[in-house]
């Protein structure tokens, strides 16, 4: 991976200042090459601030002066790529650690997931039981209310059979009333029958019934 350096304010004015006294004008791409980095983003506002800065005519510059600003410039830019890979190496690091701790959490989430599969599976077989026991109590439900008709009919017959035993018992009453009666009047005309039968005495006064 390639390292993306940002051209600093100093990087391009000494840049801009090399270009301009080897009489070159300085340009985005100028200052890209001189520098051996950076963006336009990063170049053009310290361009543009150079620029403003900077005489309309051109003052020749000193070999040494350029030398030493090209020394500069890559003095900067080694600062900078130290810096860069420096910033690269501690965002490797962190994201390193960061896609340790990213594993470690998605293996916590697989393993919650399987438990949360298994206790699905659980439930699932916990509902499907529920289920054969709420059909098996309906059935049983279809055959308390059956027997519970059936309780109601024999409950029915029942009390025919008790009203019709009162009923029954009341005739038996009545018949006995009735025999009792009969009885009585049996007897009271056995009674007047014997009362009314003629008497004979016989040899030493004793009293001859007739025959009946």
């Amino acid at each position: 991976m390639a390292n993306k350096v940002v051209a600093t304010e100093a990087a391009v004015f000494a840049a801009a200042d090399a270009l301009s006294a080897q009489g070159i004008e300085p340009t985005y791409e100028g200052i890209l090459e001189f520098i051996k980095g950076g963006s336009n983003s990063t170049i053009k506002p310290h361009l543009i601030k150079w620029k403003k800065m900077s005489t309309s005519v051109a003052t020749p510059v000193p070999e040494s002066v350029l030398a030493r600003a090209k020394f500069l410039a890559e003095a900067i830019w080694g600062i900078a790529v130290n810096e860069s890979q420096a910033m690269f190496d501690r965002a490797k690091q962190l994201t390193d650690a960061e896609l340790d701790r990213s594993k470690e959490a998605l293996a916590s989430s697989i393993e919650i997931s399987e438990q949360h599969e298994a206790q699905c599976n659980a439930l699932e077989l916990q509902l499907e039981a529920a289920r054969s026991d709420l059909m098996e109590a309906r059935v049983k439900l279809r055959q308390v209310d059956e027997l519970k008709l059936e309780l109601a009919q024999a409950r029915e017959q029942v009390e025919k059979h008790r009203l019709n035993c009162e009923s029954l018992n009341r005739e038996v009453a009545t018949l006995r009333g009735e025999n009792n009666a009969l009885r009585e009047q049996g007897q009271q005309l056995l009674a007047r029958v014997a009362s009314a039968k003629p008497r004979s005495r016989g040899v030493g006064g004793q009293v001859n019934r007739s025959p009946s």
